[in-house]
C-alpha cells in the first residue's frame, strides 16, 4: 500500500512549496502533469541543478493528423517517461496534443530537463551535386525522406513541431534553452529542451501509442549506449527542427538550421515485459 510522505526533490534547494507525494511512479507522475497543474512540488528554477538522469524526461511524439471525428481517431500519439524508472517501466501515453503541451509546460516549469523527440524526418541532406538531389539519409535504410510517406511525414512533423515549441514558448514567460547538440544534452545538467529525431519503422513499427513507447526505448538505448538502435546521418543538413525553433523564438541564431538533431532508429519494438504504458486522456 502506497504511503504518503513529505520529500524533497533531489538536487534542489529554496523550495516553494511541498505536497504531499504518493511513491508509486504512475501516481507521483500524474500528479504534476494534469491540465488544472496539481503540481506535486514547486521550487525556483534559477536555484535548482538536474544532472542526475533519473531528473531526464523524455518525450516521443508519433507525427500524425490530429483531426478526428467520433468514429475515427486522431493518428497522432505521444508518451513521456521519467528516466531511471524500474522495470517494469510506465510511460504515459495519450493521442491530445493539447494534453501533450500541458504535461510539457509543468515539468520545464518545474526545472525538469527534457528530451522531446518527434518520429518524422527533421533534417533532409542539401547536396553539393545534383546527382545526389532526393538520396536517403544515411542509416534510412528503404524508408528515405524523400519517398511519399517520408515527404508527407516530414512536412507534418515540420508543421506539428513548430506549433508546439511556438505554444510552449507562449507558456512558459522565461524561456531555457533549446538545444538539438547532442554535448549538450550529455554535459549540460541545467533545465534544458533537448530536441531529437524519433525513427520507428519496418519491425519496430505498430500502433501509434506502441510506436512512441519503442522511440523512448531507442532514446534510453542511446542515452545509456546500448544496442539495438542506428543513428541516422544527414550530411549538409537542413534542419526542420531548427527552423521550427526559429519560428517559434526559441533563439535567433540562424546558425540552427543547419544543425541536424540527433536522429535514433529503433531496430525493433520495445519490450513489453520492461514496459507498462499508462494511458491518460
Amino acid at each position: 500500500m502506497n504511503q504518503r510522505r513529505k520529500t524533497k526533490p533531489p538536487s534542489c534547494g529554496n523550495l516553494l512549496r511541498i505536497e504531499s507525494r504518493p511513491s508509486s511512479w504512475s501516481q507521483r507522475l500524474r500528479l504534476g502533469i494534469m491540465p488544472q497543474h496539481r503540481l506535486a512540488f514547486a521550487y525556483r528554477m534559477e536555484q535548482c541543478t538536474l544532472s542526475h538522469p533519473k531528473n531526464n524526461i523524455v518525450y516521443t511524439v508519433d507525427v500524425g493528423t490530429t483531426l478526428c471525428t467520433k468514429t475515427k481517431p486522431p493518428r497522432f500519439a505521444w508518451a513521456k517517461m521519467q528516466s531511471d524508472q524500474p522495470t517494469p517501466k510506465q510511460p504515459i501515453t495519450s493521442t491530445n496534443i493539447e494534453a501533450l503541451l500541458d504535461h510539457l509546460t509543468s515539468d520545464l516549469s518545474l526545472g525538469w530537463r527534457v528530451a522531446l523527440g518527434f518520429e518524422s524526418p527533421m533534417s533532409i541532406p542539401i547536396p553539393r551535386d545534383s546527382s545526389e538531389l532526393s538520396r536517403s539519409r544515411r542509416g534510412e535504410s528503404n524508408r528515405s525522406w524523400s519517398a511519399p510517406a517520408g515527404l508527407a511525414a516530414a512536412s507534418l512533423g515540420l508543421h506539428q513541431s513548430t506549433w508546439i515549441l511556438h505554444r510552449l514558448r507562449e507558456r512558459i514567460p522565461r524561456p531555457f534553452p533549446l538545444s538539438l547538440n547532442e554535448q549538450d544534452w550529455r554535459s549540460n545538467s541545467a533545465t534544458l529542451l533537448f530536441c531529437w529525431e524519433a525513427f520507428v519503422s519496418k519491425d519496430a513499427h505498430g500502433t501509434h501509442v506502441d510506436d512512441t513507447v519503442t522511440a523512448i526505448d531507442s532514446f534510453e538505448r542511446w542515452q545509456s549506449g546500448q544496442h539495438g538502435i542506428e543513428i541516422v546521418h544527414c550530411p549538409s543538413p537542413l534542419s526542420l527542427l531548427g527552423v521550427a525553433a526559429l519560428w517559434a523564438g526559441w533563439t535567433d541564431d540562424l546558425a540552427i538550421i543547419k544543425h541536424a538533431p540527433v536522429a535514433i532508429r529503433a531496430l525493433s519494438k520495445y519490450d513489453h515485459q520492461k514496459y507498462r504504458p499508462i494511458t491518460t486522456q
